[in-house]
């Protein structure tokens, strides 16, 4: 077969995923036998997606439907059918758990194509790509997360007709709704759990602690001093290599250079969310006999560590022609660093993140700061509860 015969009349977004699926290189009449795979069973997707899918269970009772829910990956991870006689066709389709059905793997259909274009399609019968799956006719919806705009899987319904009855998408669009609302409850509880088990480490003066989330973190005001956002993201790929509970230890070198240890301590139940202790990897200069002990040891070596990178910091930044900004949290005496302005963002996140905060205004705080509209940038910081002046001109 030289190429795929084409529906009359397609429509404009089908023509455009029958492109898509050419130039992956498919071919309409190979067989499909999407390989299963291993996916992770009690994702924060497929906890929310149960209850709204054990719902539709009952609603699609005799209606001859499927209903399909895939991951990010557009890895099926959880299908809903009518009957063991629906559930047989689709197995013979390949439609099992663990199964692949992104548009380069199947072709336009209700479950890949709308992962692609990040929005809802209707693929009837002749509409797919595949003619494996010509016999059936589907209405997929992207799932997004509504707290971070993160996609995180399709939930499809899928009927073996020549068309979809239109009756089904506000079926759909509302099992997405209950579906998004049961992540942000989700996501709060597995937050509440990782602030917790932050706020539970010992104040450890000598220890830069922090904890790492989807979109959490926390930070003492060591760890502030030490980690930038390029630490910060190793500590993050630190984070997915765990499993749930699971404790690692971990020697790391800083982007000051500087070598550390960091226990990394995985929080059960809050989403691969890790708390960090991060101490010298070298032990300090013991001190003399009688002096300090060697906890106390440890955290002058941190701060001592702190300072040097301030100092690094401010060197660069003056080379560079940087103006360094002064930062001051209200909220805590005598809590101020000194960074440049592409950092502000980064420094006052940090802080409310400590209360469990988030805010764009601290976006608009940097960008008023560094296009020195000081006007909006005193106002903004106000609500902020800090303070910027300048401490380096350039």
């Amino acid at each position: 077969m030289t190429g795929p015969s084409k529906p009359e009349g397609m429509r404009p977004e089908i023509a455009l995923s029958w492109r898509r699926s050419m130039l992956s290189g498919l071919k309409p009449d190979a067989p499909l036998n999407p390989e299963p795979a291993d996916f992770e069973n009690d994702s924060p997707l497929l906890r929310s997606a149960r209850p709204v899918l054990d719902e539709m269970a009952d609603e699609i009772a005799g209606t001859g439907v499927s209903v399909l829910l895939t991951d990010r990956d557009c890895r099926l991870v959880r299908r809903v059918v009518d009957g063991s006689q629906v559930r047989r066709r689709m197995d013979r389709l390949g439609f099992l758990d663990g199964s692949q059905f992104s548009e380069d793997v199947v072709g336009t259909s209700g479950l890949g194509t709308p992962a692609e274009v990040r929005q809802s399609i209707m693929v009837n019968g002749a509409e797919h790509y595949a003619e494996q799956f010509k016999s059936l006719s589907c209405y997929g919806h992207p799932i997004f997360h509504p707290a971070t705009g993160r996609f995180e899987g399709i939930l499809d319904l899928t009927v073996e007709a020549p068309e979809v009855n239109p009756l089904v998408v506000p079926f759909i669009n509302r099992a997405v709704h209950d579906v998004e609302h049961r992540l942000v409850v989700g996501s709060r509880a597995s937050q509440e759990r990782l602030v917790n088990a932050f706020e539970d480490i010992p104040p450890q003066p000598e220890v830069a602690v922090a904890a790492v989330g989807a979109d959490t973190l926390l930070s003492n005001q060591l760890a502030v001093d030490l980690l930038d956002p390029s630490d910060h993201a190793k500590l993050r790929q630190i984070a997915a290599d765990l499993r749930p509970g699971q404790v690692r230890m971990v020697d790391i070198e800083l982007s000051s250079g500087e070598p550390v240890c960091v226990e990394a301590k995985s929080v059960a139940g809050a989403d691969g969310g890790t708390v960090f202790l991060i101490r010298p990897a070298r032990a300090p200069i013991r001190p003399a006999r009688h002096s300090v002990p060697e906890s106390a040891a440890h955290g002058q070596w941190l701060k001592h560590l702190v300072a040097a990178r301030a100092t690094r910091r401010d060197e660069v930044a003056h080379r560079r022609g940087q103006t360094i900004y002064r930062v001051t949290d209200r909220l805590h005496d005598g809590r101020t660093v000194c960074v440049p302005g592409d950092q502000i963002a980064t420094t006052v996140s940090a802080w409310l993140a400590e209360l469990g905060a988030h805010s764009p205004l601290v976006e608009d705080l940097a960008r008023a700061v560094t296009n020195a509209d000081w006007s909006a940038a005193y106002r903004t910081a106000d609500s902020l509860a800090v303070s910027v002046e300048v401490v380096a001109p350039e």
